[in-house]
């Protein structure tokens, strides 16, 4: 018989939300900006959002090509050629994470 292995699902929240690094203390605090009512307890964002905390404009080019690469995690409710990607706060903490370790940040 085999052992499953549990581990507490709020640890693994609480642990995906630490901010590893100043660079990214400072895309944090972009994204806590976009709806200042929810602050840092908004977990779903627009690619307009994600283009504007992260990159400073609402052209959402960069993150459109950051999905096409794998680089960041989303979820498409759009259909046909229409896209509507939508963000967690997760994910985009793991894709800074990622980056900032690969540029030498963390």
């Amino acid at each position: 018989m085999t052992k499953a292995v549990q581990s507490d699902w709020l640890q693994d929240i609480r642990d995906g939300e630490t901010v590893s690094s100043k660079e990214m203390a400072y895309y944090v605090g972009e994204l806590n900006r976009i709806d200042p009512a929810q602050g840092a307890s908004k977990q779903k964002f627009t690619a307009t959002e994600v283009a504007l905390a992260l990159f400073g404009t609402t052209d959402t080019k960069c993150v459109y090509a950051l999905v096409e690469s794998g680089a960041i995690a989303h979820s498409d409710f759009g259909s046909g050629s229409k896209r509507r990607a939508t963000f967690i706060r997760e994910s985009i903490y793991d894709y800074l994470r990622k980056h900032c370790k690969a540029v030498g940040q963390i």
